[in-house]
This record gives C-alpha cells, sequence and structure tokens, in this order.
C-alpha cells in the first residue's frame, strides 16, 4: 500500500529515473533510489496540502525539438543493423539518449515508430525530387539521396510491396512516373510497368552500393552505369512505339503509388503468372 502511494505522489522524473538507473546499474543506483523512497514517505507524512507543486507526476519540462528526430534517427540506425530484432523501445530510448517511457509518450508502439520514419523519409525524398526537370534528374536526386540516407531508405523500401507500407502514399514514385508521361507522352498509368523497370534498376544499383559496401571508382561507376542505362530505356521507349513484353500485360489489379487504392493483384492472376514462369523454364 505504502509503495502504491508512493508511485502516486513521487515527481515524475524521479520515478523514471529510479527504474531506468536501476536496470541500468542496480548497484550504482541504488542508493538514488532509496533516496527516492524517503522523499516520497516525507512527503506523505507532511500531507498532501504541503506538497511541491511539481508532485504528483506532472512535471513541467523544456520541450526538446531535437526529440523525435533523435528517436526515429536511433531507430533507423537499430533497424539497420539487426531489422525488427533490434527495434525494442528499450533500445531505441537508449539509442536516443532518452527515457522508455518518453518514447512511448510520443509513439505507442514499434509498429507507430516505423510508420513515422517510413513517412520522414518519404517526404524528405520527394523534397530532393521536386526541384528536378526530367527523369534523369530525378534519378540522379534519387540516388544521392538513397546514399546519403543509407539508414532511413532500407526502412523505407522494407516490405513496401506489403502493407502497411502499400497502402501508404508513393509520391516519389508518382513524381517520376509522371516525368516519365511527360517525356514519352501518355499519361503516367500506361507507363506502369517501363517505370517499375527503372525503379529496379534504381534500388538495385543503391542497395548494392549501400550493402556490398561499394567505395571510390566501383562505386562512381555502378552509379553512372544506372543514369547511363536509364537514359538507354528512355531513348529506346521513345523510338518504340509500344513496350516490349516478356510476359503477361499489366492486368488492371495491379495499382502501384496511390495509397489506398494501391493493390498487388489478385490471387487469379498470381497463378497465371506462375504458370507463364514454368512454360519459359
Amino acid at each position: 500500500m505504502v509503495f502504491r502511494r508512493a508511485r502516486r505522489w513521487i515527481p515524475g522524473f524521479l520515478w523514471e529515473d529510479c527504474r531506468s538507473g536501476i536496470q541500468r546499474n542496480p548497484r550504482c543506483d541504488i542508493a538514488y533510489s532509496v533516496f527516492g523512497i524517503k522523499y516520497t514517505l516525507l512527503l506523505i507524512q507532511c500531507g498532501s496540502n504541503k506538497l511541491p507543486k511539481f508532485v504528483g507526476g506532472k512535471v513541467p519540462r523544456h520541450p526538446d525539438p531535437d526529440l523525435e528526430k533523435r528517436i526515429l534517427t536511433a531507430a533507423s540506425r537499430l533497424w539497420a543493423r539487426g531489422g525488427e530484432k533490434k527495434l525494442t523501445m528499450r533500445a531505441i530510448a537508449s539509442a536516443a539518449e532518452t527515457t522508455t517511457p518518453t518514447v512511448y509518450e510520443r509513439y505507442r508502439d514499434r509498429a507507430d515508430i516505423l510508420r513515422a520514419l517510413r513517412s520522414k523519409v518519404r517526404s524528405e525524398l520527394f523534397a530532393a525530387l521536386s526541384p528536378t526537370r526530367n527523369l534523369a534528374g530525378a534519378v540522379q536526386g534519387y540516388l544521392e539521396f538513397a546514399l546519403d540516407n543509407p539508414h532511413g531508405y532500407q526502412v523505407l523500401f522494407d516490405g513496401v510491396g506489403k502493407p502497411p507500407s502499400l497502402y501508404e502514399p508513393w509520391p516519389s514514385f508518382n513524381l517520376m512516373r509522371q516525368r516519365l508521361a511527360e517525356e514519352l507522352g501518355g499519361t503516367p498509368r500506361q507507363h506502369n510497368r517501363l517505370m517499375l523497370a527503372i525503379w529496379s534498376l534504381m534500388h538495385g544499383t543503391a542497395m548494392l552500393i549501400i550493402r556490398g559496401g561499394f567505395e571510390g571508382a566501383l562505386r562512381m561507376q555502378a552509379i553512372h552505369a544506372c543514369l547511363d542505362m536509364v537514359q538507354v530505356i528512355i531513348r529506346a521507349s521513345a523510338q518504340s512505339k509500344s513496350f516490349v513484353h516478356s510476359g503477361p500485360k499489366w492486368p488492371a489489379s495491379l495499382v502501384l503509388g496511390e495509397a489506398e487504392r494501391s493493390s498487388v493483384g489478385n490471387g487469379d492472376q498470381k497463378e497465371k503468372i506462375g504458370r507463364a514462369a514454368k512454360r519459359r523454364r
């Protein structure tokens, strides 16, 4: 009963510091924790009418404008090191130099942090591509952003073809598809397959450099090989009246980059693709 009353009246900052301190090093912080309990019991004896204004868990705090940025940065680095296994709320709090309760005050759970991180990186990528005037410039900007922000980039595209990422906005994909339509004519949707080919080329190049540890001349050659091949694809598509298809046509049920309307197709389409793949073997 005493400890319940203690939790009720102990200052919020003292309670959190005691808890986190004991978790880190019980021996070093036990004296501080005992002080907290004695302090609380003294307050109870004095009576609630004499309690300081900050008692009761509501402590005036100065807002930290960089806290959320530190949390998201820490989350992206942890994810890049070991995926979801490394991404615990406690680990994020430690890496961001804050407390676990503070992280929970801003994000419900790990999924909420990943959602916020994807939104942040997605907005930054779109801002980097928006000033470009053509697809070649957008491709170069895409690669530069990916290589300058490797951790966030990997989080953004992990599971991008599945919910919840599939149903989130893809502004950069739509922007580049629009640039493609401006150069080749037609509507953006008419260039879905071509855009997917270019996207695969860009993403593959970025991930080879990031995960493959490309440096120096190899890194530079990989970047320019990608840029050159995109130009080859665009020129070949401009000269040809129709895009060559090695398999089935783009199904109407396959919709990308349109948030809630996005879809990866139905089961019947998957079966058709599977049968076509077997025939090619």
